[in-house]
């Protein structure tokens, strides 16, 4: 239903007492929606962290493997971050004249 189509059958008189019903009744669903799908998250991620905590680990070898890439990942970055440019005060676009 429209929100103009949601009090086409209220008297004029009481409109505005059907609109601020309406808008408490839409805020305070959106609220629990957003309440609902916070706590389906935070479960989900309780879940995912235990199942990786069951089959990961440090003493893993495809697990020390891929923390050794990063690392050097990590390493080759170095450089690369203490040779860029930082941007000039004034908040001008590089090569902007």
């Amino acid at each position: 239903m429209g929100a103009t189509g949601h009090n086409s059958g209220i008297p004029r008189g009481k409109r505005g007492n059907a609109t601020s019903l309406f808008n408490l009744m839409r805020n305070i669903g959106g609220s629990i929606g957003t309440a609902v799908t916070g706590t389906m998250l935070a479960r989900q991620r309780q879940t995912v962290a235990v199942v990786l905590g069951e089959h990961i680990t440090v003493y893993d070898r495809p697990t020390q493997s891929i923390l050794a890439q990063l690392g050097v990942i990590f390493l080759c970055m170095i450089p690369l971050v203490l040779i860029m440019k930082r941007a000039k005060p004034g908040g001008g676009a590089v090569g902007a004249p």
